[in-house]
């Protein structure tokens, strides 16, 4: 939070930036970012970049299913206070879950996804679920199967997914992993959290699909690409701040106006406290790859994807992108006005290119301090 609450200002560091056209000469100052994952104006160009880098990835004319796998409400207070346990319980039983299907709905094939957890409502309040991106297919012997109707039949996704969820609860339980306090603290009593495990095993169970069928699949990746790199809220959605109160505008989700946009106040030191409590352990891992989209054999099966349908060649751009400098990335995102020169639109330099252009090398990196003074240029720009 400290970290956040200084991002793009002096403290940060300052650079100077100068338009590329020398009869301009403008130059303005630009704050270095805090880089946390958890801020939302550093978040921009990684999520480009990882959006960048899926879309890359997608398996051409195939159909992609997004699928949600939501867990009730009583269950997302238990996994706020135990974020670790819980949340590796929900990924874990997502991925047992496709890959149950897996085998009795595709002859042994092997399914590709991806797992994406998100843990927060329009309002910021507690709302856990995971989404998955599943191509439309399946490899059986090393040949492509598509899937063009249905992936699998939801109800009984659902049901398994529950008793896996519940069961799993129950387990950490009893190992003494889970810890209440607080509103929680009598869920201490077994006899208590038996009751909540059934009442929550008893309500309904969200897991919804939906096929892209005829749109682009390219979509499915923008959307997933909005939470993979935020936490709770982005700062446009902040309308007013005062001493007191914040106020931001949010989606209903109520029956009778679903999907207009709202506002709502809340004093400052509950708006603190529900984005921070979205903040995820140090090192946690959100996004999970699983089947042939896996780390280590992705690039070997979607070559061979893309050879059987013979609509282009699969080429792993993945650490092109992740190399490229912001100004690529805005390129070809289509965000260019962010680097253009306020007064006659030309490109504004990073103090690493005005040293470049200047001295017609790179700078030197012969001693420590330069190599240091080189890599601090290099994030900014």
């Amino acid at each position: 939070m400290g970290r956040i609450s200084v991002c793009r200002t002096e403290y940060m560091g300052t650079y100077i930036y100068q338009c590329e056209n020398e009869k301009c000469g403008h130059k303005e100052a630009r704050y270095a970012s805090c880089k946390n994952r958890a801020c939302s104006v550093c978040s921009w160009l990684p999520r480009e970049k990882w959006k960048l880098q899926r879309q890359n990835d997608l398996v051409p004319n195939t159909p992609y299913f997004h699928n949600v796998f939501t867990i009730p409400h009583e269950f997302s207070q238990i996994a706020s206070q135990n974020q670790r346990a819980v949340q590796t319980l929900l990924l874990k039983c997502v991925e047992s879950t496709l890959k149950a299907f897996e085998k009795s709905h595709c002859r042994g094939g092997k399914i590709g996804f991806m797992l994406v957890l998100h843990t927060w409502s329009t309002r910021m309040l507690n709302h856990y679920h995971v989404h998955a991106a599943i191509p439309g297919g399946y490899l059986l012997n090393d040949r492509w199967h598509p899937m063009h109707e249905y992936l699998f039949p939801i109800r009984a996704l659902a049901s398994m997914f529950k008793n896996k969820f519940c069961s799993g609860l129950r387990d950490l339980n009893r190992k003494g992993k889970l810890i209440f306090d607080g509103t929680l603290s009598e869920l201490n009593d077994p006899g208590v959290f038996s009751k909540t495990i059934d009442e929550g095993y008893n309500n309904k169970w969200y897991v919804h699909s939906e096929a892209t069928k005829g749109n682009d699949p390219s979509k499915i990746m923008g959307y997933l690409a909005n939470y993979v790199y935020k936490t709770a809220i982005d700062h446009n959605r902040i309308e007013r701040i005062d001493e007191k109160e914040v106020e931001f505008s949010y989606r209903s989700h109520e029956e009778h106006d679903k999907g207009a946009w709202k506002r709502l106040s809340l004093p400052a030191q509950e708006f603190l406290r529900r984005f921070a409590s979205h903040i995820q352990p140090h090192r946690y891992t959100r996004i999970r790859y699983y089947g042939f989209l896996g780390g280590g054999v992705k690039k070997k099966y979607l070559a061979l994807i893309f050879a059987q349908l013979a609509v282009k060649e699969y080429e792993a751009k993945n650490r092109k992108i992740h190399l490229s400098s912001c100004e690529e990335i805005q390129e070809m995102s289509g965000r260019m006005e962010v680097a253009k020169c306020p007064c006659c639109g030309a490109r504004m330099l990073s103090p690493w290119e005005v040293y470049k252009r200047n001295a017609g090398h790179d700078p030197p990196t012969t001693s420590a301090n330069a190599q240091h003074d080189q890599s601090q240029l290099k994030v900014c720009a």
